[in-house]
């Protein structure tokens, strides 16, 4: 549910950008360090980022309208286990069993 990548170190993508050309978006220290190090590209600053509020906004507008848990843009990423099975049985992202064969097989490799 993370169209825009906020929960990224740096994001790339094309909607809302001129042909030929592709948005990246540097958003922590981690992702700065990894674009300074890219030389090989001609970049220029962002003139629309209202573009951006947009994809951001509709982002928000698509997790809340279709995950089946209540959304918090604040919460983490990832979700636990007992969480995932409270949020999801019952629907088609309910947890696969685990197979048998595949558990004694992985006891037997440790």
């Amino acid at each position: 549910m993370d169209f825009v990548g906020a929960a990224t170190d740096v994001s790339v993508g094309s909607v809302g950008t001129d042909k030929g050309w592709t948005t990246v978006v540097v958003r922590t220290e981690t992702g700065k360090a990894v674009w300074d190090g890219v030389d090989t590209l001609e970049s220029t600053a962002i003139t629309t980022p209202d573009a951006l509020d947009r994809l951001s906004e509709w982002n928000r507008r698509r997790a809340e309208s279709t995950l089946p848990r209540e959304f918090d843009a604040d919460a983490e990423i990832g979700i636990g286990y007992e969480d995932h099975r409270r949020a999801y049985d019952g629907t088609n992202r309910e947890p696969e069993p685990l197979n048998p064969a595949r558990v004694h097989q992985y006891e037997e490799w440790c």
